[in-house]
């Protein structure tokens, strides 16, 4: 991640767990904490909102209490795919409905057409977007519009 001029304006994720899971052996808490830093050393400052989107039945009925606790709205989106897509898409633009440009949108998932059509929408509306994804995938569609793009961590990235 390179550095950014520091800013205190809200940042909301919107983190598709099916696309970029948490990894092994790490904990919701542990997934927050790293997001939170990584932003705050990238000069994102303001306050931080987590909001993460599945449709595995397992992910929601075994972690939704620890997500809970550690401050991750999840999403029960047990559906099929392109409709969890179009829900993160609609929280997206609500979010900019809520919260005037410049405010920064961290969006954590896999190249993804639908999505990436709302961050360009957003991004000519004046808010900043910034980008996490797995380490295969390699997306140029976003270089023009984002503020930073970082990988999505292994497990080795966030234990000790």
């Amino acid at each position: 991640m390179a550095g950014r001029d520091s800013n205190e304006d809200k940042t909301c994720v919107f983190w598709n767990i099916d696309h970029c899971p948490i990894p092994g052996g790490c904990r919701p808490h542990e997934i927050t904490n790293f997001i939170k830093g990584a932003l705050k050393n990238e000069g994102y400052l303001g306050d931080v909102s987590i909001w993460a989107y599945s449709d595995k039945p397992s992910v929601v009925d075994e972690l939704s209490r620890d997500y809970r606790d550690a401050g991750i709205s999840l999403r029960n989106l047990v559906s099929e795919g392109i409709e969890k897509l179009h829900e993160m898409s609609m929280d997206i633009f609500l979010f900019g409905l809520d919260n005037r440009a410049p405010s920064n949108v961290l969006v954590i998932s896999k190249e993804d057409t639908v999505v990436f059509d709302v961050l360009r929408r957003m991004h000519s509306m004046g808010y900043r977007i910034l980008v996490a994804q797995p380490e295969n995938v390699d997306s140029n569609e976003l270089s023009g519009i984002t503020s930073m793009i970082w990988r999505w961590p292994s497990e080795s990235d966030l234990l000790p």
